[in-house]
């Protein structure tokens, strides 16, 4: 799980939540280190043992890339006719021998499909940081949802 993690703390310092990178060096610090590099948080739980959970969050919007689904399917009729001719001659041992077989007739092929165009969204989605505070106001964890 551990490494799981950091790729996400990577992920998040390229893309719009900024200061993920940050959230490390905050642990073990004072909780006014914290309101000096992510402002005052949204809401505070009491933890139940003296410290609180402070909770930023943030609204992101992205944009979903216009999609394009082709389905095909298909049909095959064969018509016509074959004819065998089986050519038996003795030979040393036994017997040896030779199938001809001739086909005439026809196939035909049709192919029917649908495109379906899915055009580009707009969606947005509430990211969360959690950092638990102790009742001396050490930050001694943090956890996330959403980058």
């Amino acid at each position: 799980m551990r490494w799981l993690l950091i790729p996400l703390l990577f992920c998040g310092c390229i893309g719009p939540a900024g200061n993920d990178l940050n959230m490390n060096g905050i642990l073990g610090k004072h909780s006014s280190e914290l309101v000096a590099v992510r402002g005052l948080p949204n809401q505070r739980y009491p933890d139940g043992q003296g410290g609180e959970i402070w909770v930023y969050q943030a609204n992101r919007q992205y944009r979903t890339q216009e999609r394009t689904d082709v389905n095909l399917y298909g049909n095959t009729w064969n018509s016509g006719n074959a004819y065998s001719n089986l050519e038996l001659q003795p030979s040393i041992g036994g017997v040896d021998g030779s199938i001809n077989t001739t086909y005439n007739g026809y196939s035909t092929k049709r192919v029917s499909g649908t495109v379906t165009t899915t055009p580009s969204q707009d969606r947005s989605y509430t990211a969360t940081r959690s950092f638990a505070v102790d009742k001396d106001g050490i930050v001694r964890r943090y956890w996330w949802q959403g980058l």
